[in-house]
């Protein structure tokens, strides 16, 4: 695998800078590096409780128009369940890379320019693997991912971000199960400063 963890924790350390300079919410619980393997991609998200509650007891647009298309009525909202159910759903968050509400990378032209090489030579190392490396490879990629993330805590990247007393730094690979989500322990990190 490419030594990719130098490049993806300053790029990923200015659009948290950028990212907490511009946002005003007051109650992150969390923070969601989104991660695509075979495509070598990261992406960042961030919720709030507030967000969280709201969604809860709301249907996304995605949602009512898929309702609608099958021809189903809205079911009714169970808020507790929902809550638990969106809580790490980070494509349900308020800031997420790939939503139009958070587009792309703060930074995307830096982050092309200094990524677009890494994540393809990334895409190319694990999809040249055979059957049996195809899985650890874009394990060591998630490792490397986990290893920028505690960095940034350990470092105070995040120490301007409003957040929770139980905030959680979350490493995942797309479409996996919440078992297989990493979720870094933020007070053990953050204490190393």
């Amino acid at each position: 695998m490419i030594d990719f963890q130098d490049t993806l924790y300053s790029l990923v350390k200015n659009e948290i800078t950028q990212f907490t300079s511009k946002s005003d919410d007051s109650d992150f619980y969390g923070c969601f590096f989104d991660c695509n393997s075979e495509n070598g991609e990261v992406y960042l998200g961030f919720n709030t409780v507030s967000a969280l509650e709201y969604s809860s007891h709301n249907f996304s647009d995605i949602e009512i128009s898929n309702f609608k298309a099958v021809g189903m009525d809205l079911p009714e909202i169970d808020p507790i369940k929902r809550l638990a159910e969106l809580r790490w759903s980070v494509a349900d968050w308020k800031f997420h890379g790939t939503s139009d509400r958070f587009v792309g990378h703060i930074y995307e032209e830096e982050w092309e320019e200094s990524w677009e090489e890494i994540s393809e030579e990334i895409s190319d190392y694990i999809i040249d693997q055979d059957d049996d490396d195809w899985d650890k490879a874009m394990k060591c990629f998630i490792d490397g991912v986990v290893i920028v993330a505690e960095r940034l805590i350990k470092d105070g990247v995040f120490e301007k971000l409003a957040r929770t007393d139980d905030f959680k730094v979350v490493v995942s690979d797309h479409d996996v199960c919440d078992e297989d989500m990493v979720f870094i322990d933020y007070k053990k990190y953050s204490d190393q400063q």
